[in-house]
């Protein structure tokens, strides 16, 4: 999480912020709650949503990759506001965020920061991106089956002495 967290704007681009808040999204209707490890909002075209979960490959593939994708879909599908709140909440408490978006923001249509939010949250799809330091052929087999498909990013870490080099490919 925190080599992610040090390259987001490598790994996810440039046009987006990466927001590595964990909060719970629970509707009274589900009986689970799970936490993403991050949000990630494109700016690239119309904001998109992006639930970042990063993952290592020693963790099952369908027992938990799987099934964290299927919860995460019905929590986000059901907990907008919710989810609005948290985002607004945490780039407004963040100046570098908050500048951030603001820079972003003068390239789009969008006045400020809500009406970015309401249609990243409400109007666009969100997505999912699984950052791993592995793909395995079972996570791919299962994230494939899932409606939304969610984005797999390799991040893999080479070391030498103390130099370390990440190699990943950028989000799309």
């Amino acid at each position: 999480e925190e080599v992610v967290d040090k390259h987001s704007d490598r790994i996810f681009g440039e046009n987006s912020i990466y927001i590595p808040i964990k909060k719970r999204i629970q509707e009274n209707n589900n009986s689970f709650a799970n936490i993403p490890d991050a949000y990630l909002i494109d700016f690239r075209k119309e904001p998109k949503l992006w639930v970042i979960e990063n993952e290592l490959s020693r963790h099952d593939s369908f027992k938990h990759v799987g099934v964290q994708m299927l919860q995460f879909a019905s929590q986000f599908t059901e907990g907008s506001y919710k989810i609005k709140t948290i985002l607004y909440e945490a780039i407004n408490s963040n100046q570098i965020f908050k500048e951030k978006v603001l820079k972003l923001l003068k390239d789009s249509k969008f006045e400020n920061i809500n009406h970015a939010l309401d249609f990243a949250i409400n109007e666009n799809d969100f997505g999912f991106v699984i950052v791993i330091d592995k793909i395995s052929d079972d996570l791919y087999n299962i994230t494939n089956e899932l409606s939304r498909r969610p984005e797999l990013i390799q991040l893999q870490k080479y070391q030498s002495g103390k130099d370390e080099i990440y190699l990943f490919d950028e989000l799309l």
